[in-house]
């Protein structure tokens, strides 16, 4: 959800999907989508990034993972408030929720919406940035939700989910961008019976 101008987490799930499903607002993230997703000859910029995970189980099993993302993905143009219930068995949204707002309001039924396409037992991943003050972009600010750890626990209290496992990944290794205090990878299941 929210697939933005990268590849990162349609490769995290290729060995487990028949297809996937980039749901996208920005036109000019769908155009990047649609020309870094063809099956073209030449270079792949995202090789390095599957050959750290190409010996892992079930990685080892994908042949040629570019024609195979190309061959079986679908772009969709959607608000992650508008996605369709109960819809996907898989599903990843990495920096959304907490990056098109700084109304927290707003930040949790983006959650929400996120988790409700899912269907019942669907396995998800969601990467926030906690403590983020927003973002420039050529000199366009952005706004945030400053989020954190204690937040994010309390909002997956009250959300269908379980099995969910919060991970925070210190910026100080290697820093994305200036304004933000970690990453957090939260992973689990959505409950048998959402609301």
């Amino acid at each position: 959800m929210g697939a933005g101008a990268n590849l990162y987490p349609a490769l995290l799930m290729l060995p487990w999907t028949e297809r996937v499903v980039f749901t996208e607002y920005a036109p000019d993230n769908i155009e990047w989508l649609n020309e870094n997703l063809a099956d073209v000859p030449g270079d792949w910029a995202w090789k390095p990034f599957w050959d750290t995970m190409a010996g892992l189980p079930g990685y080892d099993d994908v042949e040629q993972p570019r024609r195979r993302l190309a061959a079986r993905h679908d772009i969709l143009r959607l608000s992650i408030f508008d996605l369709p219930r109960r819809t996907w068995d898989l599903g990843s949204m990495f920096f959304v929720a907490d990056g098109i707002s700084s109304d927290e309001t707003e930040f949790e039924s983006a959650v929400r919406s996120f988790l409700d396409a899912l269907t019942p037992r669907a396995p998800f991943m969601m990467a926030f940035m906690e403590g983020s003050t927003g973002y420039d972009v050529n000199g366009v600010s952005f706004p945030a939700v400053k989020i954190s750890s204690g937040s994010v626990d309390a909002l997956l209290a009250g959300l269908p989910v379980t099995g969910t496992r919060v991970l925070r990944t210190d910026k100080s290794a290697r820093p994305l961008r200036p304004g933000y205090d970690a990453m957090l990878l939260v992973t689990g299941f959505v409950a048998d019976e959402p609301p």
